[in-house]
């Protein structure tokens, strides 16, 4: 069998075992989309089996670790143990990626065309001035999806790809952010929802994955906030294990906020995501099936 048959074969067989798209991109790098991580349990954790991904955030990187699972991404972040042989690479960030469009425009049009269901099929003037976006970077942006097959127009209006779109938006946007985690210095005294909240700040994860689903006597285990800055807590920092995690978008806060105090489901659905946390998993399909059933 030859090299390429080979790596056609493994990466079919890891498709079947995770059931997840998997991408093989013919130089023998696997391409496995945002997923990969809300069933990261069934990957194998043989000492011959690396999982290839473009890039792991600390967390998920440790959840790997955790698991046994030997992993490389682009940006040099590696865990490899093998017999007589022991790897591991931490804190290399990813060199910003180069699409034909700025990565803060195409994410704008990408948070609105999924979020709100009535541009899907909006003329791209509309979804331009809904994102504050130039008319012609829409257009760029459209060329773009249609050279990617995540989207076509046909007479009957535009035809999207909305999985594709979906996962492109998760790790795009995970890949913008640059997340702060902190742990308690002591435990707050008080209930979570009585903790003080900064101006313009928003829940999000957990925290507003409860609230959205109304489970009024759930506590969440991690927290997950948009603030404008670091809210008077008694917080120390903690970047690989901490369970308070301060985000800044990259737009606006008051572009993200749906009902008061809260992210957008959208970005609530996405945090969940990107967590790495199984208990995050359910919740996240709980907030796609309820708030954006558009996408199913």
């Amino acid at each position: 069998m030859n090299t390429s048959h080979l790596l056609a074969s493994q990466t079919a067989a890891l498709s079947a075992r995770t059931c997840l798209p998997i991408t093989w991109l013919g130089n023998g790098h696997l391409r496995i989309d945002s997923h990969t991580f809300a069933t990261c349990e069934c990957l194998p954790t043989s000492p011959t089996t690396i999982l290839l991904t473009p890039y792991l955030p600390p967390a998920q990187a440790l959840a790997l670790r955790q698991r046994g699972i030997n992993y490389l991404d682009t940006a040099g972040n590696a865990f490899i143990r093998a017999t007589g042989l022991y790897l591991c690479i931490e804190g290399q960030t990813p060199v910003p990626a180069s699409p034909t469009y700025p990565p803060p425009v195409g994410l704008r049009l990408l948070y609105h065309l999924l979020s709100e269901p009535q541009l899907l099929q909006a003329p791209y003037r509309t979804l331009g001035e809904r994102a504050g976006v130039a008319l012609g970077s829409v257009s760029t942006f459209f060329a773009e999806l249609r050279q990617q097959g995540l989207v076509r127009e046909e007479q009957n209006g535009r035809v999207l790809d909305t999985e594709g779109l979906l996962a492109r938006w998760v790790q795009e946007y995970g890949q913008a952010l640059r997340p702060q985690r902190y742990r308690w210095a002591t435990p707050p005294g008080i209930r979570w929802r009585q903790l003080p909240m900064v101006t313009g700040a928003y829940w999000s994860g957990e925290p507003a994955a409860r609230l959205l689903l109304q489970e009024k006597r759930s506590s969440p285990t991690s927290f997950t906030l948009y603030s404008p800055c670091l809210p008077d807590w008694g917080l120390i920092p903690d970047p690989v294990t901490g369970l308070v995690i301060i985000l800044a978008p990259p737009f606006l806060l008051h572009k993200i906020a749906s009902t008061s105090g809260l992210a957008s489901p959208l970005l609530v659905y996405t945090d969940l995501l990107l967590s790495g946390r199984d208990v995050d998993q359910g919740l996240a399909q709980q907030i796609r099936n309820r708030y954006l059933a558009h996408l199913l």
